[in-house]
């Protein structure tokens, strides 16, 4: 018997090693192809209630959501996974989703009782999947409400971390009927301390004495001016100064101008006349904005002056080739930074004048978590002491696509 026990001990190390394996070999496939084939993803998943193909989700944040799928688990019999991906390479991601639930089978089989809160990052789409046992009409509007209150809100707002962690958070409370303690965050906000003068109910406030009377000074010191007042200037005094400026430059720009040569009145000539006496680098700028050229012409002699007037704000620079302000810049990500590497971005320079073209790349540094100072911070009182190991796999449970979708 005891042979007996260690061979299938031996047997679940190695399933368990081989599915940690394919899931390096899937994240080795990512990070040149985001695009993730369903039969790509391992299965049974790998260690855990989240997966993360992407490295885009802080290490502190799938800890936390370990924490609360093994909460979840602990409480109500439910399965709870999180799963984010770079693209589902076309494939609809409701489909992709529910198909990868039910590769899965997440949830209890006799209950169907499993929830998938998926992520394809790159196709800017989310998922929340709901188990056969779930899918009521109170549910299935829960899971709306999450998922544009919750999961689409903090996308859009650039943090994907707590959009999967805030989303699967809430899809355990309001969904499967979790009982999770106040995150430290959250706690924090709800205490409600006691004003530093309040007294006890049962003891009569003393009376204040009243000060002897000051001697009013001769001359009282004027009042002082409110912070108000004093922005308040200070704000109008930049809007006065401003308008001075521009009030300023378009004067110096548009009053009569006299010939060098023969004293005679000039005349601004218009766009279409003043094409005449530009180049083609100069037509060009004007063309995308990035200089405006006037030309003043004098009617005796016929001498021309030429002004020549910057945009204030132009996405355009002056090009090294043809001097002309009309070079740009556009970016490309060839590798996207994770928190287990850099990432790489090529820049290339391009000239709507001339041929220049010119194409560089560099690194961008390793995401760091911004979003937490601590697992503390993400992970609730409860979770914190929920047991660190995981099974191998899901319990039976079938979807047929109920639940909720997103975009941002």
């Amino acid at each position: 018997m005891i042979d007996d026990a260690r061979q299938r001990m031996r047997q679940s190390t190695l399933n368990q090693c081989a599915a940690n394996i394919a899931l390096v070999a899937v994240m080795a496939c990512t990070a040149s192809a985001l695009a993730v084939p369903l039969d790509q993803i391992p299965s049974p998943r790998p260690a855990g209630w989240t997966v993360d193909l992407t490295g885009r989700i802080s290490p502190n944040t799938v800890k936390a959501l370990d924490n609360l799928g093994n909460e979840v688990k602990k409480q109500t019999g439910a399965e709870l996974a999180v799963v984010v991906i770079g693209s589902t390479d076309g494939a609809d991601p409701h489909q992709f989703a529910t198909d990868l639930f039910n590769r899965w089978h997440i949830g209890e089989a006799n209950k169907n009782n499993g929830v998938l809160v998926f992520a394809a990052l790159d196709d800017r789409k989310a998922e929340i999947i709901l188990g056969d046992g779930l899918d009521d009409e109170a549910r299935v509007q829960a899971s709306r409400e999450i998922m544009q209150g919750i999961v689409v809100a903090k996308f859009k707002a650039g943090d994907p971390g707590g959009a999967m962690f805030h989303g699967a958070r809430a899809c355990a409370e309001k969904i499967l009927g979790a009982k999770l303690e106040p995150l430290q965050a959250e706690a924090a906000g709800t205490l409600d301390p006691k004003p530093a003068n309040a007294t006890p109910a049962n003891v009569q406030p003393a009376q204040p004495i009243a000060p002897p009377a000051a001697r009013q000074p001769a001359f009282a010191p004027p009042p002082q001016r409110p912070h108000s007042d004093i922005f308040g200037w200070l704000f109008g005094g930049l809007g006065v100064t401003g308008m001075t400026t521009f009030g300023a430059r378009k004067y110096l720009r548009y009053h009569g101008r006299r010939c060098p040569g023969c004293r005679g009145d000039m005349t601004r000539l218009g766009e279409a006349a003043d094409d005449e006496h530009l180049t083609q680098g100069e037509r060009t700028e004007e063309q995308l904005g990035s200089v405006d050229y006037d030309v003043w012409a004098c009617g005796t002699c016929r001498e021309t002056l030429k002004f020549r007037y910057g945009a204030l704000f132009t996405r355009f620079s002056r090009c090294p080739q043809c001097q002309a302000k009309t070079k740009s810049k556009t970016k490309h990500t060839i590798r996207v930074a994770t928190y287990a590497q850099g990432g790489l971005v090529e820049v290339e320079e391009s000239c709507r004048n001339c041929s220049h073209r010119h194409s560089r790349t560099h690194s961008t540094p390793v995401l760091t978590d911004t979003t937490a100072a601590s697992t503390s911070i993400w992970s609730s009182s409860g979770s914190s002491g929920a047991s660190g190991s995981f099974d191998s796999g899901f319990s039976g449970g079938h979807s047929s696509g109920g639940g909720a979708s997103g975009g941002w």
